[in-house]
């Protein structure tokens, strides 16, 4: 290895030069950096920013005006990817964003728990044991159904609410997957009654199709049965 020579005359002026060169290399502009092994740390609030030719945030990890940090990715548009943001009261929130730079999905930072979009409705089911859907058939008749649903979690779970219609009347309903039955079958008598189905295992894909179907028969007696129900999905 070449080894640099210190004139013996002349120490100072070799301290100097390493000095420049060394300010030099802290100002340098770095281009195509390879860091085959460990990682970056930036300590003491520093940033990270990435931008476009004409100045714009692609990324960034910065401390925004509150004092708080700040993380953001955009799209060519201009719109938000994603990114976290002081709200009321100096909580921090996080947001998905669309093409129109609209929130899709973000959490309540004001309450600090739980998600403030989108708004979600409650799904309801009827309770009255004579205006549930109901058959008066003998063998198991579908009564409610799911229509074709996407699989977006990997689990599902259902309430089944059931009775008959007469004094007398005994029957089963029982909830069918794809053609297949998923928990036990459920005896529905002259009474209002309750049944939880689940959590049970989603077969397919994500975003497969999928159907659920109340099914419902008269085992007994002159009267119908019924059963209405509401389905979550789940995660595992």
């Amino acid at each position: 290895m070449a080894q640099n020579r210190v004139p013996s005359n002349d120490v100072w002026d070799y301290i100097r030069t390493l000095e420049r060169r060394l300010e030099a290399v802290e100002g340098r502009t770095h281009r195509n950096v390879v860091i085959p092994e460990g990682g970056v740390r930036i300590t003491n609030d520093g940033e990270l920013i990435v931008q476009t030719a004409s100045g714009a945030y692609t990324f960034y990890l910065i401390q925004g005006g509150d004092g708080q940090r700040e993380f953001g990715v955009t799209r060519d548009n201009g719109s938000f990817v994603i990114r976290t943001f002081s709200v009321v009261g100096g909580a921090q929130a996080w947001a998905l964003h669309d093409n129109g730079n609209g929130i899709v999905v973000s959490d309540d930072a004001a309450s600090g728990q739980g998600l403030a979009r989108p708004a979600l409705t409650w799904p309801t089911r009827r309770v009255r044991f004579d205006s549930l859907p109901n058959t008066d058939s003998t063998t198991f008749d579908p009564v409610l159904d799911t229509a074709f649903a996407y699989k977006s979690h990997p689990r599902a779970f259902a309430q089944v609410v059931h009775c008959v219609t007469t004094s007398g009347t005994t029957g089963e309903a029982r909830l069918m997957l794809d053609g297949v039955q998923v928990g036990t079958t459920i005896p529905v008598a002259f009474s209002v009654g309750f049944a939880n189905v689940g959590p049970f295992d989603v077969p397919g894909t994500h975003m497969s199709q999928h159907r659920l179907v109340l099914e419902c028969r008269r085992t007994g007696g002159t009267g119908r049965v019924g059963a209405d129900m509401v389905v979550r999905v789940e995660q595992t």
